[in-house]
């Protein structure tokens, strides 16, 4: 028996309030009894809580090197608590024979047998007290009601992960011994992972989907988000709890591949796009580079004839730039930037005058110039065209 076990019990009857004062609530339920001495329900709790105030009554306060402190499960002739060792401080469960069975042996046989098996089936070392049968062992981590709280910035697949890890200790008890009366305190943090620490072999007395349910409700209770992977499977085993551990790890298993499934599908998605925009990126860098590299030709040409008569001309000077105009009204058609709009006017009025010698004489030009820029312009304003068609792309 465990107090989470005994809560519901106790509250059912309304007497919450007695929970910290067994030796109260004991004397309470004799009343009860008394009034009603058929009730089965008063008589087992009745009996829950006269072994309760017996497991404290003359047991040494230190048992296998644990100084023992608060106590979280038991039964008619053993009792477990929470405590530290002696020598090393660190937190640690011992489980003890109560005063009245100390001096039976083969109850203190039994009990060493019990936490021998249990402690190999749980993966944890586990010492001994022969002056007072005891078995003791390390904790792993906190207890989830111990643990404060996650700040926020928990890994969100962590709620999954422990859920996993408490099912799978679980379907291991379920196979071996059967479930144990797994409260908030045998639920232990144990890095990224969830332990269950019990040095008590299962009585029959909790079904499966009690604990099963109490798990997820602690799990609940100490997570503060209400989103994260595994969320929904919780709640659904908290209301509705699942016959056996073996079926609620079966449904994690199915929750967990369809998660990892769809994070799957999204990296791989991730991976195309940062892929392509690489190369788009690459591309992008090329395309500027081919611009900076080849400038504008120096040199000068006629182009052709305005309607008002006067002759045209492009000029590409030393300085990067390139002009189109009349010789006395230039335009820069490349200067910090290409002006697109300019340079198309520039091609095709190029494109509607033949190549005129005696035009380019006229304004200082040479033969072929004007076909040259033409020709680079065109290039230019591709290159352009494609440098926009990336960053419509990002």
């Amino acid at each position: 028996m465990t107090p989470d076990h005994l809560r519901p019990a106790v509250e059912a009857l309304r007497l919450g309030s007695l929970l910290h004062d067994p030796a109260t609530l004991l004397r309470t339920l004799e009343d009860e009894a008394t009034r009603r001495p058929l009730d089965m329900r008063i008589r087992e709790l009745l009996l829950d809580v006269r072994h309760q105030v017996a497991a404290e009554r003359g047991v040494p306060r230190v048992l296998a090197e644990v100084r023992r402190e608060r106590l979280v499960r038991w039964d008619a002739w053993s009792a477990e608590w929470d405590g530290v060792h002696t020598r090393t401080g660190e937190p640690c469960r011992v489980r003890a024979l109560t005063a009245a069975s100390a001096k039976d042996p083969t109850l203190g046989r039994q009990l060493l047998r019990e936490g021998r098996a249990l402690g190999r089936l749980m993966g944890l070392t586990v010492s001994t007290d022969d002056a007072w049968p005891a078995v003791a062992v390390a904790l792993p981590g906190p207890s989830l009601s111990d643990a404060s709280e996650p700040d926020g910035r928990e890994p969100a697949a962590r709620l999954l992960g422990m859920l996993g890890a408490a099912l799978d200790a679980l379907y291991r008890w379920e196979r071996s011994v059967g479930l144990a009366e797994v409260g908030a305190r045998d639920l232990r943090l144990d890095g990224d992972r969830l332990s269950v620490v019990c040095l008590t072999p299962p009585t029959g007395r909790v079904r499966p989907g009690q604990v099963l349910q109490r798990v997820a409700e602690v799990l609940q209770d100490w997570w503060d988000r209400e989103e994260g992977p595994g969320r929904e499977l919780i709640s659904g085993m908290a209301a509705f709890p699942p016959n056996s551990a073996e079926e609620a790890l079966g449904a994690w298993r199915r929750e967990a591949a369809q998660i990892l499934a769809g994070e799957r599908h999204d990296l791989t998605r991730r991976q195309a796009e940062v892929f392509t925009h690489n190369r788009a990126h690459r591309l992008a860098e090329l395309l500027t580079r081919l611009a900076e590299a080849v400038p504008p030709p120096v040199g000068k040409g006629a182009v052709g004839v305005d309607l008002e008569g006067q002759t045209t001309m492009v000029e590409g000077r030393r300085d990067g730039t390139l002009w189109w105009g009349t010789p006395a009204a230039m335009e820069p058609v490349v200067g910090e930037t290409l002006d697109a709009r300019l340079g198309r006017r520039l091609i095709r009025a190029r494109a509607a005058a033949p190549p005129n010698p005696r035009l380019d004489a006229q304004v200082g030009g040479e033969a072929g110039y004007a076909d040259v820029a033409g020709r680079w312009l065109t290039a230019a304003l591709q290159l352009r065209t494609l440098r926009l068609l990336l960053d419509v792309r990002d």
